[in-house]
């Protein structure tokens, strides 16, 4: 089982992790699977599906 963590002091650390994490998008390094994409409001759902582990990957909710 994978976990992450992260901690940040203040916001100025997160700047050069969107850029690495940019780079690797633009070399092609980087994939994530988005399993289920929702409305923000039906976080509901999203979040009854994460504790129930029913999908493998990522959960969006959208705001419009």
């Amino acid at each position: 089982r994978l976990q992450t963590f992260a901690y940040y002091t203040s916001g100025s650390a997160i700047g050069a992790d969107i850029a690495a994490l940019l780079d690797l998008v633009v070399a092609g390094r980087l994939e994530t699977r988005v399993a289920m994409t929702v409305p923000w409001t039906d976080i509901g759902q999203a979040l009854d599906a994460l504790r129930q582990r029913s999908f493998s990957g990522k959960a969006v909710l959208t705001v419009a």
